[in-house]
């Protein structure tokens, strides 16, 4: 397994499971141009309608996110109703900050520090939060949608009502994070830290979990029938899997895995 930065669970010995163009417009000559008469240029002015054309707007002015962090730091740490598009920043500090009702959308934020900041209706929507720390923050009601969040650091976290879909989580560090009526689908967590993990009603569909880490995980209850959950490490136990929802053909490799073996 590919390392991770997920805490050390202790002296338990962990095994992996087997299974499941640019345009060329061209130059006018010289004698293209050279019997265009003024009231030709005139008439050129105007359009069909005889009408002015309409002057071009100007672009949306770029979001500063320095500007956005010391709005939020004069509101005590409280950014609400706001929705930032195509923002991008590295390694800026959000920690602690309270987010409410905010809309990420197609921003890049490149190893940001949220760590301890609360999220209640936010959505990142495909955005690029790669190697961001989370650690220790507050979900609720939120969403994950197309976004890149490889490498982030979830540790800790509180995550309630929020959806993940497409989101692709790989290398994540998401120990001992609480789970509560959370929803997972077509999201990537190969490799990720699974590990000392709660979840309560959370649901899996069509996730990969390859080589990812669950180790003192209760997966009691959780369908992963429709999940590719090849070579997960757990415990020498692998009391992870009791009361676990497996596929026929994923139940066949952990029987094998257990020392089971199948006749036919």
């Amino acid at each position: 397994m590919t390392d991770t930065t997920c805490i050390d669970g202790g002296d338990e010995s962990v095994e992996h499971v087997t299974g499941a163009p640019r345009i060329d417009w061209g130059e006018a000559s010289a004698d293209d141009t050279s019997d265009a008469s003024l009231d030709d240029r005139d008439d050129a002015s105007t359009d069909a309608t005889g009408d002015e054309p309409a002057e071009a707007s100007d672009p949306a002015p770029r979001i500063d996110l320095i500007d956005v962090l010391d709005q939020a730091r004069a509101e005590n740490d409280y950014l609400a109703e706001f929705t930032l598009t195509g923002a991008s920043g590295e390694e800026l500090d959000f920690s602690h900050i309270e987010f409410e009702d905010v809309t990420f959308s197609g921003c890049r934020l490149s190893a940001c520090d949220f760590s301890a900041a609360s999220f209640s209706s936010v959505t990142f929507q495909d955005c690029d939060l790669s190697n961001c720390r989370f650690a220790g923050s507050y979900w609720k009601a939120s969403a994950f949608e197309g976004t890149k969040a490889v490498g982030c650091d979830f540790t800790k976290s509180m995550i309630v009502r929020t959806r993940w879909a497409k989101t692709l989580l790989r290398y994540a560090n998401l120990y001992e994070t609480r789970w509560d009526d959370c929803a997972l689908s077509s999201c990537d967590l190969s490799e990720a830290c699974l590990a000392a993990v709660r979840f309560k009603k959370t649901r899996f569909s069509d996730c990969m979990l390859v080589r990812a880490e669950l180790v003192r995980t209760s997966l009691d209850g959780i369908d992963l029938s429709t999940c590719d959950i090849s070579g997960i490490v757990l415990s020498e136990t692998r009391a992870e899997l009791r009361g676990a929802k497996v596929s026929a053909l994923q139940a066949v490799e952990l029987a094998r895995l257990m020392g089971v073996e199948i006749v036919s």
